[in-house]
């Protein structure tokens, strides 16, 4: 993991990597494992186990962005209900910086982590994931 950060330094400097090792302590307190991707260009990912099914709920993408995967998250209960994912993509709008798409709600809607560098963003972001991981292990 640290030579995801070392890339993440120099890409974009010593505040980013403030904000990027603050979201990566709270997935760890989260989440079953946290652990990077095998592209070349990796990702820091979350996993989170919950009954028989495994979640990848959230990823920190290596240009600047917290991501949440809608993507991952539709094919598994609760969050295979369009009804809940709406919730959840309302509860995104409220954060300043928040990108989506129309397809967000089967995508990958993310905030930049210089956006994250406030800590008021920082807070919605994390209130937002905390109530992604506690209608999972609701589920």
């Amino acid at each position: 993991m640290e030579e995801w950060f070392d890339r993440q330094r120099v890409r974009h400097g010593d505040e980013h990597v403030r904000t990027a090792r603050l979201l990566v302590d709270w997935m760890v307190e989260h989440a079953d494992d946290v652990t990077t991707t095998t592209a070349n260009d990796p990702s820091v990912l979350m996993r989170v186990n919950h009954g028989q099914r495994t979640y990848y709920p959230v990823f920190l993408k290596p240009h600047d962005r917290a991501a949440t995967s809608l993507a991952w998250l539709k094919e598994k209960p609760p969050f295979d209900s369009e009804e809940l994912r709406q919730e959840l993509l309302d509860r995104f709008k409220l954060i300043p910086g928040m990108q989506m798409t129309a397809s967000a709600i089967k995508g990958e809607p993310g905030v930049s982590l210089k956006q994250l560098g406030d800590p008021a963003v920082m807070a919605q972001l994390l209130a937002v994931w905390s109530w992604i991981i506690e209608r999972i292990k609701a589920s």
